[in-house]
């Protein structure tokens, strides 16, 4: 079935002043695939740790991000996973691939597009 977000691709194509900048901000870090992870994060010396934030890290800055750069400091490596669950991509998500940035030392943007989009009015979140 055809969904309306199904149609921004077609829309940001026509508009690309559209486009919400902080989703084009995901992609200006060193980025590789998810399976060349190794490549780009550094080996561990700390403990790991995973952010499921609500504001993706570009939009605007917040606790998780002072917290995250915080941990990062003390050795630690930082996760951050991207809230737009592949909205971000410039592409859609059937062309695209789960990757990871790195923003800065140990904090890295983890990307994952979904195959569908979550329609979070549709249902109650349990």
């Amino acid at each position: 079935m055809l969904r309306p977000y199904y149609l921004k691709w077609i829309y940001f194509r026509l508009h690309p002043e559209a486009r919400p900048k902080h989703w084009q901000d995901s992609w200006g870090y060193p980025n590789v695939p998810l399976e060349q992870a190794a490549t780009l994060v550094e080996p561990a010396s700390g403990l790991d740790f995973l952010f499921l934030p609500m504001t993706d890290w570009h939009a605007r800055l917040q606790r998780p991000h002072h917290l995250a750069r915080a941990l990062a400091a003390a050795g630690h490596r930082c996760f951050y996973l991207n809230p737009n669950v592949g909205r971000e991509y410039p592409q859609p998500s059937l062309f695209s691939s789960p990757r990871i940035a790195k923003l800065q030392e140990r904090v890295y943007e983890v990307h994952v597009p979904l195959f569908r989009e979550p329609v979070f009015h549709h249902r109650l979140l349990h």
